[in-house]
């Protein structure tokens, strides 16, 4: 028997869930708890990709968009052999922070660029409706 583990860091950031969750502590011991956890991890053959944020408050606004890529950064620091990813459940928030981040290119001049961008989003946008139907 195999398992593969996608390791997640966080279930909430600045915005609260619930009345005494981590959003408490998020601006002072993020970093270190993200660290710590991918340096735990790191070694164990089942963790296949990280993942910054279960259903974020922060999905879709600017400020959550700041906080992700500061996550990603770290996680790459860490451990750029894997990939990340983070849990969305509002579809417009999720389709957005795609469009920015295919947005730019990975050249230096970071000039917009929304070309195939539609071709790449239509698989999202078709899973996404047929779990609406259920």
């Amino acid at each position: 028997m195999g398992l593969v583990v996608m390791d997640e860091a966080f279930d909430a950031w600045r915005r609260a869930k619930k009345k005494n969750d981590y959003h408490l502590l998020f601006d002072d011991w993020h970093e270190q708890d993200l660290r710590a956890q991918i340096r735990r991890d790191r070694n164990h053959p089942s963790v296949i990709l990280w993942s910054i944020g279960n259903e974020i408050g922060e999905q879709g606004n600017p400020e959550g968009h700041k906080v992700s890529a500061e996550l990603a950064r770290i996680v790459h620091e860490e451990d750029a052999t894997r990939p990340m990813t983070a849990a969305a459940n509002n579809l417009n928030a999720a389709t957005m922070a795609f469009k920015r981040q295919s947005m730019f290119s990975a050249t230096t001049t970071n000039q917009p660029s929304t070309e195939n961008f539609d071709r790449r989003i239509r698989p999202f946008r078709c899973l996404a409706a047929r779990l609406h139907r259920r």
